[in-house]
């Protein structure tokens, strides 16, 4: 006959129950992604702190982190007077129309006489290049809709450091 632990021995210890065992599990898997995406939730405010979005871009403003032709939401603002990638030299109103192709000519005229009109000792400079960002989703546009377009100027190939104004 074969030994057996009798349930009154202290050494005794029943088998593990179904419901005890997935509880651990659930635990030891759901305990670490909450912990993961607290502290990575944590890191997103702290890197988005400071940031500026769309409507908050005035002419005059330096920014660095321009990395999407189409956003500026996380741009991030800086003195003029410290190295920054880019300048906003104006914000102006584009009405809804036409094609892409035809939404492009009208921002880049439009923002090319801005530059002339904010920068015009930095006309001739082979070094500075205009930019602009403007809603590229044509559900945001309505009908009779304004636009905001931000203007941007700046050197691509080195930061600057002071205004173009």
């Amino acid at each position: 006959m074969p030994w057996r632990l009798d349930e009154d021995d202290p050494r005794f210890r029943p088998p593990p129950r179904p419901a005890v065992v997935g509880l651990v599990a659930v635990l030891l898997v759901v305990l670490p992604v909450c912990g993961f995406l607290f502290m990575h939730g944590e890191d997103e405010i702290a890197v988005d702190r400071g940031r500026v979005g769309i409507e908050e871009m005035l002419a005059g403003r330096c920014l660095n982190e321009v990395n999407d032709r189409f956003r500026l939401d996380k741009a991030m603002p800086v003195a003029c007077t410290e190295p920054h990638e880019v300048e906003v030299v104006a914000v102006v109103n584009l009405p809804y129309g036409g094609t892409d192709l035809a939404m492009q000519d009208e921002a880049a005229s439009r923002c090319l006489h801005a530059f002339e009109a904010y920068a015009p000792a930095f006309v001739d400079d082979p070094g500075i290049e205009i930019s602009y960002i403007y809603p590229d989703d044509p559900f945001s546009w309505n009908p009779g809709d304004q636009r905001g377009v931000v203007c941007l100027a700046g050197d691509p190939a080195r930061m600057r450091t002071g205004s173009l104004n």
